[in-house]
């Protein structure tokens, strides 16, 4: 799980529990100005296709897009889409996933 917030302009996700460890990430922080969109996804293997949920890092064996995952509930899915950064997506459960789309979002504006 993923507790995200919103630290001047940069959006900071924290991983929690067992992912935090799986991940070898502990915490990403994101320019906002790099978040195209976000969604919230309760299947998303579905969205990036050949991943299948390991938290890490994952390359798209096609067009070599770089995702970073850390899903352990994916009923609880979001996916952050990105650019001019190291990965073109950031797929991460939270707690709450509308309340995280409109954080996300309403920074963005």
């Amino acid at each position: 799980m993923a507790d995200l917030t919103v630290i001047d302009d940069s959006l900071v996700v924290r991983m929690e529990g067992a992912v935090r460890i799986l991940s070898q990430e502990r915490e990403l922080r994101i320019p906002l100005a790099h978040i195209v969109g976000v969604v919230r996804d309760p299947d998303p293997f579905f969205r990036v296709e050949g991943v299948r949920a390991s938290p890490g890092i994952h390359r798209d064996e096609d067009d070599d897009e770089k995702s970073f995952w850390a899903v352990d509930d994916q009923a609880k899915a979001i996916i952050v889409i990105l650019r001019d950064n190291e990965y073109e997506k950031l797929v991460v459960d939270v707690d709450d996933p509308d309340a995280a789309v409109r954080l996300i979002a309403n920074s963005l504006d």
